[in-house]
């Protein structure tokens, strides 16, 4: 829907009469539709409908309820008036929140609308949660001049102390100005056209999200991943592994953590079980859902796994003593059942998990 995105860096009040949206739209009017919302004010202006038409717009004069013309006020004065119905002069407006609920959806990010206080077509699109600990404004300028969209950016980055991401309809009014102020600070800057498509009426990314925000992903988030150490779980005396309960909440394998009357929320990263080198899920996590999966269980099924498993489980018990700074064995080998068997209280609640 490349036309829908050209429009909104057209039309500075993302407003228009339907005669005009599908002259700008053509062939993606119908996809843009659910983004065209009526409004009560009538047009004082109407689109010249000549071919080749005279460059101006035609002043709306009302007869009636239903009975208006559009009058051509050129000089020359040569275009036929233009006999008109109410529907033809009501205008229709972008849907804003609704464009940007579509655009968070796409790109996986937690909406979080709200008109910017910067100026007209700027918007809070969502936050950027790559990873607990860590979140990232997303805004959504529409210009429709290159030095406004330089002045907005500039404006963004003075008053943002984080890093965010900045999207723009296409990329036809960046600048050498706007790209200089929005990566001197290792922002980043997006065109919608470059990063999703419309499919069966749907918006998607074209890539996968992870790829849309790799580069800002690597500038402000990998490198505070590989040098944080996770922090040990807070909590009172007298407790042992057996308190602990462990849950696999969703899709995205966050989970949470019992002790007691006391809670956390948690995932791969708070769990300190990240591949240094990707930011993904390392041996350690994957272990902890194999124990929630299989009733609290890693067994030995075949000859060698024994050896196989007991490097990563060294890991894994290192790592679990740090997290639960508590006496004894957290995940000890049960000679009868050739498996290692937590001490602690873990299980999968995932969708998707065979357990449920």
């Amino acid at each position: 829907m490349h036309g829908f995105w050209t429009a909104l860096e057209r039309l500075r009040s993302l407003s228009a009469v339907s005669a005009e949206w599908r002259e700008l739209l053509d062939e993606d009017y119908d996809l843009a539709g659910p983004y065209l919302r009526p409004q009560q004010e009538l047009a004082k202006a109407y689109p010249c409908q000549r071919q080749p038409n005279c460059g101006c717009f035609h002043e709306v004069v009302e007869h009636g309820p239903d009975d208006f013309v559009a009058i051509c006020v050129c000089r020359t004065g040569s275009c036929n008036p233009i006999p008109l119905r109410r529907a033809d002069v009501v205008v229709h407006e972008v849907a804003v929140p609704e464009l940007a609920a579509v655009v968070a959806s796409a790109l996986a990010v937690t909406p979080a609308f709200a008109p910017s206080d910067i100026a007209r077509n700027t918007l809070h699109v969502g936050l950027y949660f790559p990873h607990a600990g860590f979140r990232f404004p997303i805004y959504l300028c529409m210009c429709c001049d290159s030095d406004e969209l330089a002045n907005k950016g500039a404006i963004l980055t003075s008053r943002n102390d984080e890093p965010f991401v900045l999207l723009t309809p296409t990329r036809d009014l960046w600048s050498d100005a706007l790209n200089f102020t929005i990566d001197d600070r290792k922002n980043e800057l997006l065109a919608l056209t470059d990063i999703v498509e419309w499919q069966e009426g749907t918006l998607r990314p074209r890539t996968s999200v992870k790829q849309v925000f790799n580069r800002f992903y690597e500038r402000h988030v990998l490198g505070k991943l590989q040098t944080s150490s996770p922090q040990p779980f807070l909590f009172s005396g007298g407790c042992s592994w057996t308190d602990i309960v462990i849950r696999i909440m969703d899709d995205t394998d966050k989970g949470l953590v019992h002790i007691g009357e006391r809670q956390w929320s948690i995932d791969y990263h708070r769990m300190g079980m990240v591949d240094r080198r990707t930011g993904d899920p390392d041996r350690r996590w994957k272990l902890m859902l194999a124990l929630a999966g299989n009733n609290r269980r890693i067994s030995c099924r075949n000859p060698g796994d024994a050896d196989c498993f007991k490097q990563p489980i060294r890991r894994l018990r290192q790592t679990l003593r740090r997290l639960f700074p508590l006496p004894g064995d957290p995940l000890p080998f049960d000679n009868e059942e050739n498996a290692w068997i937590a001490k602690f209280d873990i299980a999968d609640l995932r969708s998707d998990s065979p357990l449920r």
